[in-house]
């Protein structure tokens, strides 16, 4: 196949048939669909047993996590290009053919995502994820947050083999990490086209993982300009996770989880959901007045988050 989609599943009953059934349904049908289910005890293995389909290769394991269910499912793969694809999201249509056709045509790229839709469990959106498209662009912002949508990004097989595919140390942010190690020697890109629909369950995102996921974040932005300015990075020179990881305590992560989200929403002028997210953090550190300041400001236009936006990321 020109394709192989990797998809990773635990405990997925409740939207793991549609997310299948998104990918079968692609318009380019020159591709294999490798489901791992990592440990699930929930239906669903019932569901991937009722779905017959040639193209579908189904692996059961215990349960491994995320990053080694996807690496062992990059093993696997025959494809020239690796998809992937989350368990309770949707692809349009057209996904895989844009983005075939897209690094068909620029042999350089080595990362293709597309723009998302944020949706709720019940398939409502809530946003539009409107992130850079060029490589210079992409580069210039790569600091600053993730550009990409994880589940929406194709790579090439050959690249992601020579970066030695995802590191099993990270277990959160382990998206983040491949794209920076991947942007130190490749061009990176995303379709401005909204092909992928990324589904938000708050209910299954705990503030322990959302607190991890920052400290992970964090250190993949070490060990990147670590490589930068020497070439190698810690891990690679034989440190652990658990000496580099900032140690980050529940109540500390909780913090530091909606500081985070406070500029990223004021960053994207959204004052609305910037507002929300301070009077979270106002519930955890009440006596805080330039919090109280950020709050208010949040009310005074395009302006008055322009105002947020700076401040805060001075704090």
């Amino acid at each position: 196949p020109a394709i192989s989609v990797v998809m990773s599943v635990f405990n997925g009953e409740h939207y793991l048939e549609e997310a299948v059934s998104s990918v079968l349904d692609q318009s380019m049908q020159d591709f294999e669909l490798i489901v791992i289910n990592d440990g699930s005890t929930d239906n669903t293995s019932d569901i991937l047993d009722c779905l017959d389909d040639p193209r579908l290769k189904v692996v059961n394991q215990s349960n491994q996590g995320l990053t080694r269910s996807l690496n062992t499912g990059i093993v696997m793969a025959k494809g020239e290009y690796i998809a992937r694809m989350d368990a309770d999201d949707i692809c349009e249509p057209d996904r895989l053919r844009w983005q075939y056709e897209e690094m068909q045509r620029r042999p350089r790229l080595a990362l293709l995502g597309t723009w998302a839709v944020q949706i709720d469990n019940a398939g409502k959106e809530l946003e539009r994820n409107h992130l850079p498209t060029g490589d210079v662009e992409i580069k210039a912002h790569i600091m600053q947050f993730n550009p990409f949508v994880h589940g929406s990004i194709m790579l090439r097989k050959q690249v992601l083999d020579a970066v030695i595919g995802y590191r099993n140390d990270f277990r959160f942010a382990q998206d983040y990490d491949l794209a920076l190690r991947l942007s130190e020697h490749y061009e990176l890109g995303n379709l401005p086209e909204y092909l992928y629909l990324s589904r938000h369950n708050r209910e299954m995102i705990s503030v322990s993982n959302n607190a991890s996921q920052l400290a992970f974040a964090q250190l993949a932005r070490m060990l990147h300009k670590e490589r930068l300015q020497g070439g190698t990075d810690a891990l690679e020179r034989g440190a652990s996770v658990e000496e580099l990881l900032p140690e980050v305590g529940d109540d500390i992560g909780m913090i530091k989880y909606y500081q985070h989200l406070i500029s990223v929403k004021c960053r994207q002028g959204k004052a609305r959901e910037a507002r929300s997210a301070v009077a979270t953090l106002l519930s955890l550190t009440p006596y805080n007045p330039k919090l109280w300041a950020i709050g208010l400001a949040t009310f005074l236009g395009p302006a008055g988050m322009r105002f947020v936006s700076r401040a805060w990321d001075r704090r």
